[in-house]
């Protein structure tokens, strides 16, 4: 299954999601698709969005809590998303701040494990 068949699944929910973006863990992008971000912003925030999944990884690997499995930051604006998929590479997930949290997260999820299956 083509990466973009993927993404285009969280996009075209009407969860209110507008840009999803796969990236390695040096930030470099992978593939991505957007309703409303151009391209280089899209991939400057996919960047930063893995590097705050690269330091939480860090502290939750030191404090031995396990593995993380999503990170979601809310801002008064939107709502960003972070799912590690494989050690080497993350979705990340752009939304309106009205948008469905519990559901974009169930289908992210979701496409995380299509993912897994796509990269492995």
């Amino acid at each position: 299954m083509p990466f973009k068949k993927v993404l285009a699944e969280l996009v075209e929910t009407k969860l209110g999601v507008c840009s999803v973006i796969i990236a390695d863990w040096e930030g470099e992008a992978v593939d991505w698709l957007s309703s409303e971000l151009g391209d280089d912003d899209l991939k400057i925030l996919g960047a930063h969005l893995g590097i705050v999944l690269r330091r939480l990884c860090g502290i939750v690997d030191r404090e031995q809590a396990g593995a993380v499995e999503e990170v979601v930051i809310r801002t008064d604006g939107a709502d960003w998303f972070v799912f590690p998929i494989t050690p080497e590479y993350y979705l990340a997930v752009v939304a309106a701040q009205e948008g469905h949290r519990a559901e974009i997260c169930t289908i992210a999820h979701r496409c995380v494990r299509l993912l897994q299956t796509e990269i492995a």
